[in-house]
């Protein structure tokens, strides 16, 4: 049985996907399975299928979406998000492979890399108190990022090792969010679930041509807005709403004076008029509990749904298908 489930969306370049394949296929454990997600066409011309498995689904899914096919295909105990663009180096899943002999570890951060240098894309996520999302350690040499070890929520779910019951267990990535976001949702998930990530240095991949996929400033807005509320717990409420307005005024302050403007409070004004749907899926998220004995059922009757806000002071927060069939359940 396969160790390690390797999920590669495919939604736009042919030439990053075959970058990211190469190095996966060269520096790829034994025991391990490559799942591609198509939602754009890709021939084969170098005749993989029998090393990958290629899983079609509609055209214009988008990557969140595709990444929840490939954990409903994966066998493997640990799953390993990986974007088209970026490329491993040798040993960079053994190291973190070795985390999930911990229960209660349920995922890890591998050190994300600009292109061939040691600067520091990512080394995981954080989400602060008011609703930003940041890159750990961006910009940072690795001797800089590691000076104190870095506080995260969770993995940068461009290259991020989840433990696959954990994933099935709070229903997958939220869907309608990007995968920045999806990522911090799934964070949330898991640590309402008192599982752990960690930071594992020696499990390095670069960023050698990332997907380049902007998002508007209007979208990132309504983003923000639903995992804001979603996660908003009512003993920290005054405290997290004013790191919040403060946090919205940044964001639409900072595309002054671009018409970006416009479309960033416009996001965030709808975002808030939704308030009473988001506090819905909030009371939901309350009743994930615990994965216990190693189950995969799920828990939740949906695909949008995230946990209970446990943001600390310092701003940190505590189907089956055949290899080519296309796929129409892409929720």
């Amino acid at each position: 049985m396969a160790r390690l489930s390797i999920v590669i969306p495919h939604a736009d370049s042919v030439g990053r996907l075959e970058s990211t394949l190469v190095s996966v296929l060269e520096n790829r454990p034994d025991d391990s399975q490559i799942l591609v997600v198509q939602s754009e066409r890709y021939d084969d011309p170098y005749g993989l299928k029998d090393e990958v498995t290629f899983i079609y689904v509609p055209i214009g899914t988008d990557a969140v979406r595709c990444l929840n096919v490939g954990v409903d295909m994966a066998v493997a105990p640990v799953v390993h998000t990986l974007l088209p663009g970026l490329e491993v180096t040798p040993g960079w899943a053994d190291a973190a492979l070795g985390w999930f002999d911990d229960p209660s570890v349920a995922s890890v951060a591998p050190l994300l890399l600009a292109g061939d240098s040691d600067r520091v894309v990512s080394a995981g996520l954080r989400y602060r108190a008011g609703g930003a999302v940041e890159s750990a350690g961006q910009g940072l040499s690795v001797l800089e990022a590691f000076a104190q070890p870095p506080s995260i929520v969770g993995p940068d779910p461009r290259a991020a090792f989840y433990r696959r019951s954990l994933l099935r267990h709070v229903d997958r990535f939220c869907i309608g969010l990007d995968e920045r976001m999806a990522g911090v949702d799934m964070a949330l998930k898991l640590r309402q679930t008192a599982g752990r990530c960690v930071v594992e240095s020696n499990s390095r991949v670069h960023a050698v041509d990332p997907p380049k996929q902007p998002i508007s400033a209007f979208r990132r807005a309504m983003q923000s807005e639903r995992v804001f509320w979603r996660w908003a717990s009512r003993e920290k409420g005054l405290r997290r709403l004013l790191a919040h307005v403060g946090q919205v005024a940044v964001d639409v302050l900072s595309e002054c004076p671009s018409p970006a403007m416009v479309g960033s409070l416009l996001g965030h004004a709808l975002g808030t008029c939704l308030i009473p749907s988001h506090r819905h899926e909030h009371a939901a998220l309350m009743r994930i509990d615990p994965e216990e004995d190693g189950g995969s059922s799920h828990i939740l009757q949906g695909p949008h749904f995230a946990t209970r806000d446990d943001v600390a002071a310092d701003g940190f927060t505590e189907d089956g298908v055949s290899r080519e069939m296309y796929l129409s359940r892409t929720a």
